[in-house]
């Protein structure tokens, strides 16, 4: 069925997407297995597709990390594109998720943003997502995404020289 071949695409993508961390050219890849399967998901209008939004947001999560690991590798030219279409992403997905009631997309949407944020640079930014994010985690009982929310703003400390705020936050 067409919710199961997206699936299927999405956990392949997904696998490309890990094995980028190792071999950069499998980040092209996977970014084409999500480009696809949006394809895929934009061919099923009618709305009958059984969890179409959650499998849009999941992909567009996805793609918006691929584009953010190509850019890590990249020039500042190609580095800040990359940056700037995978916030886009994020922030579409966290609206949509939050309007649509799913406070762990949302929740997952937004530390990406701060992360996203924070590597470009923008620690205001990156404070005010991850501190977003954090709270709807901890509503919501996401340890992982929690957890992650208090390494990023550790980072983000770091990053401004708070060492000591930086500790606090990963404790």
């Amino acid at each position: 069925s067409a919710d199961i071949r997206i699936r299927a695409r999405i956990l392949m993508g997904g696998a490309l997407y890990e094995r980028g961390r190792s071999e950069p050219q499998r980040l092209a890849q996977a970014l084409r297995v999500f480009q696809a399967v949006g394809r895929e998901l934009e061919s099923h209008a009618d709305g009958k597709l059984p969890g179409k939004l959650e499998l849009e947001l999941v992909n567009s999560i996805y793609q918006a990390n691929s584009l953010r690991k190509q850019a890590q590798g990249l020039d500042s030219g190609e580095k800040a594109e990359r940056y700037r279409k995978a916030i886009s992403l994020q922030d579409d997905v966290m609206r949509r998720a939050g309007k649509a009631g799913n406070h762990r997309l949302a929740a997952i949407a937004g530390s990406n943003l701060g992360e996203l944020y924070l590597e470009s640079g923008s620690y205001e930014s990156a404070t005010k997502f991850t501190r977003w994010a954090l709270d709807r985690a901890v509503a919501s009982g996401q340890f992982e995404t929690e957890w992650r929310c208090h390494w990023y703003l550790a980072r983000i400390a770091d990053g401004l020289g708070r060492t000591a705020q930086a500790e606090v936050s990963l404790g």
